[in-house]
């Protein structure tokens, strides 16, 4: 077994279809973000440490086509050169491997695109044919998920609800689950959708025609991807601009004078504190964080006229996704599992919950961080905030070594506060000087191959 791992690795680093791939995938297809990280990972090798390549169709017909096209080049080598010229040859084509990938998936993108337009024209079919269904989205730059995941409980006891689950917020990713696990009888579908791009979030609205909207925030997440700020806050409220007009469209009360002067009057806004029909609803089970997408969750439900009794029961039992901000434990330590947010904002909120929750265990606070990605240059500078409101709260500080670790690290005065790691894997390996009853753990994301 060791000794065919071993082969793979050659003869991935030999001819590194499958890692060229990976970061293809890994870069959702996007051939200008793919040729940006060719430039990082152009004579790397055998990078998938974190991850594993997803075989999906598209990526076995890119494997197929980019090694046929190679194949291709070889024999016209072989037929057309000889002696020297052949051999530098073959090794000048054995460098163009990742370039090969680029091309195979261009010349295939054309038939993915016909193939995903017909995926939602189905899955539009479908929405259409069951003209009861209420659909209601829910955008934002983080706590989407979240607000998703309570909103579906406080309705599916007097209705019958779905949502998609896991992580499913693209127009396809919505649309593959549509017609794969919608059926007749569905009351209310909610559905968290996201954007990469100008104008994703009408694909998905267009499909989905959605009746109500609730928009969680408007942050930094994906800024890497847009121009600028104003331009990524275009992108998320046209969740509210594709919404029927008579329809219930809400936003947490801090937007208010952002979404006003953009234009929307018509936006109902929702104060942080849980309330339902008048009553405060008491969740000492959740942070400051999720009790504001509660209340979003809370107001919308106000609008199917849940018994107050079931929704007081309901929230008292309620709790978060997982790893959004979760206490469990990890390697025998007591955590704070935090780690699916990507979210500078969120990510400064959960420190701070995690420090407030070991002062309660009167335990010591150690974070487990790699960084926030793609921040765009209008947050050049927030890897290095985060760095600086760690060495204020936490006791320690273990920097996985990211493309961040230095950002971060120059946020943090002291550096016999902190430790740099390869990996999670490599922290949990070197634990033993922390006693267990002890530390009180926040894990933030370790994040993909493609920032170390």
């Amino acid at each position: 077994m060791a000794l065919l791992k071993n082969l793979l690795r050659v003869t991935n680093f030999i001819f590194p279809f499958v890692d060229f791939c990976y970061i293809l995938q890994l870069e959702e297809y996007s051939t200008r973000r793919y040729l940006v990280a060719l430039k990082k990972f152009l004579f790397r090798r055998n990078l998938q440490q974190r991850q594993r390549l997803v075989l999906t169709q598209r990526i076995k017909l890119t494997l197929f086509l980019s090694v046929a096209m190679y194949l291709g080049i070889l024999t016209s080598i072989y037929i057309f050169t000889s002696g020297t010229t052949a051999l530098v040859s073959y090794l000048g084509t054995t460098i163009l491997i990742p370039l090969i990938v680029a091309l195979a998936d261009t010349v295939i993108t054309p038939g993915t695109y016909l193939l995903k337009k017909r995926i939602r024209a189905s899955a539009q079919r479908k929405l259409k044919n069951y003209k009861n269904i209420v659909t209601i989205v829910i955008a934002g730059s983080h706590g989407k998920s979240t607000t998703k995941t309570f909103l579906y409980e406080l309705l599916r006891y007097h209705y019958n609800t779905k949502m998609a689950l896991r992580n499913i917020n693209t127009p396809m990713g919505i649309a593959d689950w549509i017609n794969k696990e919608l059926h007749g009888g569905v009351d209310i579908l909610i559905a968290e959708i996201d954007t990469y791009w100008v104008g994703e979030i009408t694909d998905s609205c267009h499909m989905l025609r959605p009746r109500h909207a609730i928009v969680t925030s408007l942050g930094e997440q994906h800024l890497v991807r847009f121009k600028n700020q104003e331009e990524l806050h275009q992108a998320l409220l046209e969740t509210f601009t594709c919404t029927t007009i008579d329809g219930l469209k809400l936003a947490p009360r801090e937007l208010k004078n952002n979404l006003e002067k953009k234009g929307l009057n018509d936006i109902i806004y929702v104060d942080d504190i849980p309330y339902y029909a008048g009553r405060k609803i008491e969740t000492p089970q959740l942070s400051e964080t999720q009790k504001k997408d509660l209340s979003l969750a809370l107001r919308m439900a106000e609008e199917f006229s849940i018994p107050e009794h079931i929704v007081v029961d309901i929230c008292s039992k309620l709790t978060p996704p997982d790893r959004r901000q979760v206490q469990s434990k990890m390697h025998g330590f007591e955590v704070v599992d935090d780690s699916y947010n990507i979210s500078f904002e969120t990510a400064q909120k959960g420190i701070t919950r995690a420090a407030e929750l070991a002062k309660e265990k009167n335990k010591k606070l150690l974070i487990v961080t790699a960084g926030i990605p793609e921040l765009g240059k209008e947050n050049a500078q927030a890897n290095t905030k985060l760095g600086q409101q760690m060495a204020i709260t936490a006791n320690y500080i273990a920097i996985l070594k990211s493309d961040f670790h230095k950002a971060i690290i120059e946020g943090i005065p002291k550096k016999s506060s902190y430790s740099l790691y390869p990996s999670i894997d490599d922290f949990w390996l070197a634990t033993e000087s922390f006693p267990k009853d002890e530390w009180l753990i926040l894990v933030q994301p370790e994040l993909t191959d493609l920032y170390y």
